[in-house]
């Protein structure tokens, strides 16, 4: 399924990027793509580029931080014991691990309780209340969670313990009736950035308690505030920019026992080039897949490992749990994906709803982000159990999801989440009418559709520009991550050399020529546009830049995030990667048939029909004279008719071959319904 996205990218200021240009010795590539974000005055593009990382910000701009400091010093000196109440993602676990190392080594009498995903639910709840004041807890410091628990922290008031919050979600109306709350942004708050995740508060907390420096420890901590930060998605900007570029440093060079375990059990091994992406390939999937599928203490204990096996053993845990947690995810989101399909439901509706009984809970977000790349519309995904169905949504950027699901609150058992993402508890008997009531607001308050996609670029670019040395300058923006992506250009103008796909069909590999200047492309996950994209087709692409390393030698290649004819602005059409497989399959045994004979092939293309045909693959007449096509436009087979026989010699080839240079190729797809309809009649005939 291809579905239109909209390109966008900002004016061109030949001024300033000269300006840039010129004072920072940058290239042009550089700086269009820095004026492009807003960094056109030189001074601020150089502090934004800078190597040396900025200075933290003092912690005590926090408001109440002075009292939450006094409060801990005072349980530490006193010997009371201290619980840190955490989350079970990636950002809980780094926080929790964070705050309590910190504690345990200057002597606090201290544990830490983190709620399970899938019996409890986030956040803080009265049972796991009464359960820490049993063990005679009477300071609780909360980490990324507690800033809406205004019930349950007066419960545990009552219990005799008192209350600390850190956490940065959004909050509205009251905040809870704590002894302090940390958390930028609130109301008579100073701090000067709002976008700390909650491992990042519970560091400034922790710097605000130590006599060392913020740098001093930042060498202990400061990879699971990285981690933290990218995992939860928070903008690469001001302090978070900071935070990411120094952790990376060290983890490229001095990583600790946690982090070297976990990059080393999940396959990565070049350490000095690592990167953000890597982080949020590598490492945060493993850490959330704890909390998803089992518990968040697997996670918890590798960050809490003291040496390098123990640290090993969890980290291979870890892995094995990420690799169950991908296999759940792919089965519910194959299965959503048929309900979707089976209901017809994208036809008529503007957010899908889709719900089953079993479905694991822990995956449920991840199946409806799928259904959102898939559809480009938003998706909420539930899992039934005991008539209740819990579960998540996601949506696309310009729609707001939680506005939506707010119109729909009277019928919620629970509700909570942003406008790209919620999570809901509803009656399972009340799904049905759910859908309808959320689809009504929708077109009541979107009456010209979910906005489609946009994909911002820096610019447009020509491939004359992609130098080895111009992409490898644009590493200088990093780390990349949300709200600084990496660069992205609109090459128009060009011409497809060749197109083909990988893995199946999932994959799209393509050569792009301009102006005399040939490039290779590689689109991951794009394989469905390589219809369309036969030799000589005038394209437009958006890309990333990129680099590739091979056999010792480096050369500029784009990544690709979108293809466009030319010569109009609609989607290239699909290529289904099911259909696509299933002529491969075809093409590949009738050359494999022909390659085995001693001598060419001499008969009617029925009688090659018949030969090649098993019970569970089968020719028509049709068919195989579609796959014969392709194979002479491949230069893969010569025919010669003689005396009215069509004499077939396979010609030996180990060139890759890519099917979409044929014509005939795009024949058989554009009506495949007819040529493999045709065949299976055929084959049902001969079983009657």
């Amino acid at each position: 399924m291809t579905l239109q996205k909209n390109w966008t990218s900002p004016p061109r200021n030949p001024d300033a990027e000269a300006q840039l240009i010129q004072q920072l010795k940058i290239k042009p590539l550089l700086a269009r793509t820095l004026v492009s974000r807003g960094f056109s005055d030189p001074e601020n593009a150089a502090a934004f580029l800078q190597e040396q990382a900025a200075p933290f910000y003092d912690p005590f701009l926090f408001k109440d931080m002075d009292i939450a400091v006094r409060r801990i010093k005072a349980a530490i000196h006193k010997k009371e014991h201290i619980t840190v109440y955490g989350d079970y993602d990636a950002d809980g676990v780094c926080a929790t691990s964070l705050l309590l190392s910190y504690l345990q080594s200057v002597g606090a009498v201290a544990d830490y309780y983190i709620p399970s995903r899938l019996t409890e639910g986030y956040g803080m709840n009265e049972s796991a209340l009464s359960l820490i004041a049993e063990r005679g807890t009477t300071l609780i410091i909360t980490v990324d969670t507690g800033i809406a628990a205004l019930s349950e922290v007066l419960f545990a008031k009552e219990l005799g313990m008192d209350v600390i919050v850190t956490d940065h979600h959004n909050f509205t109306g009251d905040m809870p009736e704590a002894l302090a709350v940390i958390r930028a942004q609130r109301p008579g708050d100073s701090y000067p950035f709002g976008e700390l995740c909650g491992a990042g508060v519970a560091f400034k907390l922790v710097c605000a308690l130590s006599d060392d420096t913020p740098e001093v420890l930042f060498e202990q901590y400061g990879e699971q505030v990285a981690i933290a930060t990218i995992a939860d998605l928070m903008p690469l900007m001001d302090e978070n920019r900071a935070i990411v570029r120094r952790a990376i440093r060290k983890m490229q060079h001095t990583p600790s026992v946690a982090v070297a375990a976990l990059l080393t059990a999940a396959g990565f091994t070049d350490f000095p080039s690592l990167s953000s992406t890597d982080i949020a390939y590598y490492v945060s999937p493993m850490i959330n897949a704890a909390g998803r599928i089992a518990s968040a203490d697997a996670a918890f204990s590798l960050f809490m490992a003291k040496t390098p096996a123990e640290a090993e053993q969890a980290a291979e845990h870890l892995v094995a749990l990420n690799a169950r947690r991908r296999a759940i995810e792919a089965e519910v989101s194959q299965e959503a994906l048929s309900l979707v399909e089976a209901s017809r439901m994208n036809d008529a509706d503007m957010i899908l709803v889709v719900a089953h009984e079993g479905w694991h809970c822990g995956v449920v977000g991840i199946a409806a982000a799928r259904l959102v790349d898939t559809y480009q519309k938003p998706v909420i995904v539930l899992s039934s159990e005991d008539g209740v169905s819990t579960g998540s949504g996601r949506s696309v950027d310009g729609f707001d999801l939680y506005e939506a699901l707010t119109a729909c609150s009277d019928m919620l058992m629970h509700a909570g989440g942003h406008s790209q993402a919620v999570g809901l508890t509803i009656a399972a008997d009340r799904v049905s009418e759910f859908r309808d009531r959320i689809n009504a607001f929708a077109k009541a308050h979107y009456p010209s559709g979910i906005p489609p996609v946009t994909l911002c670029a820096d610019g447009t670019a020509s491939l004359a520009e992609l130098t080895v040395d111009a992409i490898a300058e644009l590493n200088r923006l990093a780390p990349f991550g949300a709200e600084n992506p990496p660069p992205m250009f609109i090459f128009s103008d060009t011409t497809v050399k060749n197109a083909y796909t990988l893995k199946e069909g999932k994959h799209l590999k393509m050569n792009i020529e301009a102006d005399g200047m040939v490039l290779d492309c590689i689109g991951f996950s794009l394989g469905n546009l390589c219809h369309g994209l036969s030799a000589g087709t005038p394209v437009r692409v958006a890309a990333r830049p990129d680099i590739n390393c091979f056999r010792g030698k480096t050369t500029p290649q784009l990544k690709l995030v979108d293809v466009k004819p030319s010569s109009g602005k609609e989607a290239l059409p699909a290529l289904d990667p099911e259909i696509r497989a299933a002529f491969r399959k075809r093409v590949g045994i009738c050359y494999s048939y022909l390659m085995k004979l001693p001598h060419p092939f001499c008969g009617s293309f029925a009688d090659l029909a018949q030969a090649i045909s098993t019970p569970d693959i089968s020719f028509s007449e049709a068919l195989t004279t579609g796959v014969v096509a392709v194979l002479c436009e491949l230069s893969l087979v010569q025919t010669i008719i003689k005396s009215g026989q069509t004499e077939l010699s396979p010609i030996p080839s180990d060139k890759k071959l890519i099917l979409e240079e044929s014509p005939s190729f795009l024949k058989l797809v554009k009506y495949a319904d007819h040529y493999l309809n045709e065949s299976r009649n055929a084959l049902w005939a001969e079983r009657r």
